[in-house]
Order: C-alpha cells, then structure tokens, then sequence
C-alpha cells in the first residue's frame, strides 16, 4: 500500500509539478475503502471496474470544465516566490 501512494504522489509530481498531497490523500482514502469493501465481501473485479468508471467520468468532467491558464506572466511573481520559499536552490526561467 504505501509503495502505491509513493508511486501516485511521484506521478502527479511528475506530470503536473505539484498536487502530491491531494494525490496521496486521495490514494489512502481509495485504497483504505477497497480494503474494507473486500473485506466486507465485495468482489475486487467489481470494485476495479468501477473505480475505473468513476476515473473516467472525472476525467470527463474535468476536461468539459477546463479553462485555459493566462500565460501572460502576471501570476509568475507569486509562482517564482512560492517556488523559491519551497526550493530556495532551483533556479526559474526568468523573461529577459
């Protein structure tokens, strides 16, 4: 179990640069429900399948209600000083 949380906060590390927490809170409480479901005498066919479906329709969801971000560099101060508070090493892109 904690190899699979471990996996899912480096992914979403790695695909969106930041919502590990919310990853891993979401993975615990998903693994923590399937546990219980099984114990409870659910089969995990059926719990694979719809936790499946329920991904897919957030992905659905999710892509209907998207909006594109504002690339005009107005929230970059804000990003670059959160950045530096939690990476005080990492260098940003910086214009000009």
């Amino acid at each position: 179990g904690a190899r699979l949380v471990q996996d899912v906060a480096q992914k979403t590390n790695e695909m969106a640069g930041d919502g590990t927490t919310t990853a891993t809170v979401l993975a615990r409480a998903i693994y923590s429900e399937g546990v219980k479901n099984v114990a409870a005498g659910c089969n995990p066919m059926d719990l694979r399948r719809g936790s499946q479906a329920a991904v897919e329709r957030v992905v659905e969801f999710l892509s209907a209600n998207a909006k594109d971000s504002d690339h005009d560099g107005r929230d970059r101060p804000g990003r670059d000083h959160l950045c530096q508070r939690r990476h005080p090493r990492r260098q940003l892109d910086r214009p000009g």
